[in-house]
């Protein structure tokens, strides 16, 4: 992510990490191929499954927030939105992850009560439960929570129309970016409001 956030252009900069992407989502596809032509379906061959389907996501979520962050690199202007659409993304991919995580502990519990069961798979299955659900759970609705109080923050604050018969000569004084004519949303300390919303963004981060 810091290459693209970065504006580098350089081609041999990109490939090893792209390469390196490409591998992760190939090679969990292949295994699991190839897993599913010599075994029978039992909990393990779930399990290693939903592992190697959890693992593709994660390359395409990063590869989906690469791809963001270099369209946003080839234009000089802004891209208000893209601070939402990571967004999306990222919330998407750990939405599904959390309910990969629900069903593996589900298959971990058939596997205890039925198949295996053992203290120490039992100790595996509370840190799995603590730390891919509860935790993961507490912390994206945290996010929620932040990004909502946000966005009613910056709904709160005045807003001006700049138009033509009221061009500003002056930059954001945060994203430091000119205000455009074409009735561009600012607030009343000559701030756009998405650049207000990013900051928020970054100080709740801080603060937790």
């Amino acid at each position: 992510m810091s290459l693209s956030a970065s504006h580098v252009s350089s081609f041999r900069r990109h490939f090893p990490v792209l390469l390196v992407s490409v591998f992760l989502f190939v090679l969990p596809i292949l295994l699991s191929c190839v897993l599913w032509q010599y075994y029978a379906l039992n909990t393990w061959l779930f399990a290693v499954t939903a592992f190697c389907v959890e693992l593709c996501l994660k390359v395409v979520v990063s590869l989906t927030v690469y791809t963001l962050f270099m369209i946003d690199g080839h234009y000089s202007v802004v891209w208000e939105k893209l601070d939402d659409y990571v967004y999306y993304v990222r919330s998407t991919g750990s939405i599904i992850e959390f309910i990969f995580g629900i069903i593996m502990f589900g298959n971990g519990a058939y596997t205890m009560m039925f198949e295996s069961g053992s203290k120490i798979r039992a100790c595996m299955m509370c840190l799995h439960a603590y730390f891919n659900i509860y935790l993961q759970a507490k912390n994206g609705w945290k996010t929620f929570m932040n990004r909502r109080t946000a966005v009613k923050k910056i709904n709160s604050l005045p807003e001006v129309k700049v138009t033509e018969d009221g061009e500003i000569d002056d930059v954001c004084a945060i994203c430091y970016q000119e205000f455009r004519t074409d009735e561009e949303e600012w607030t009343a300390e000559q701030h756009h409001s998405n650049a207000e919303e990013e900051l928020i963004h970054e100080l709740d981060n801080l603060r937790d």
